[in-house]
């Protein structure tokens, strides 16, 4: 295989190489390897931190002391869930054995097999919008 000639942009020596794909270097191998690469200055402070053990309470203990709690601003994440999504205790003994729903926009049906605590939505394509169904 034939050899190119380059030009060391350092020392100004010619030096040959094979020829391969991509950008041409511009210093010899010998210049190449007596450059230091620069130390990168650290931008981040390392700061080391002891480790903390950490205890997992039972979950009848953590009850236990939510219900103690005279606290009004004390709740527990049971009760944020709650809020959040809350749950229909009629809709839920009504649909024990299962239930058939319908879009009141598209009339897709839906057939759902076990008790729900909230209605179903649908999301009808025609205009991307959820809705509510009515139950069948």
């Amino acid at each position: 295989m034939k050899k190119e000639t380059l030009q060391c942009s350092t020392c100004q020596k010619n030096w040959k190489r094979i020829p391969t794909r991509g950008r041409k270097p511009h210093q010899c191998p010998k210049c190449t390897s007596k450059i230091v690469p620069k130390q990168s200055k650290s931008i981040v402070q390392v700061q080391q931190i002891k480790t903390r053990k950490v205890t997992a309470k039972p979950i009848a203990q953590v009850q236990a002391s939510a219900q103690n709690s005279d606290s009004k601003n004390d709740i527990s994440v049971g009760e944020v869930f709650q809020y959040y999504h809350p749950t229909d205790e009629k809709l839920k003994e009504s649909t024990k054995g299962g239930s058939q729903w319908k879009c009141k926009h598209c009339g897709y049906t839906l057939t759902v097999k076990l008790s729900l605590t909230a209605v179903p939505t649908h999301k009808c394509t025609e205009n991307g919008r959820s809705h509510p169904m009515e139950r069948i």
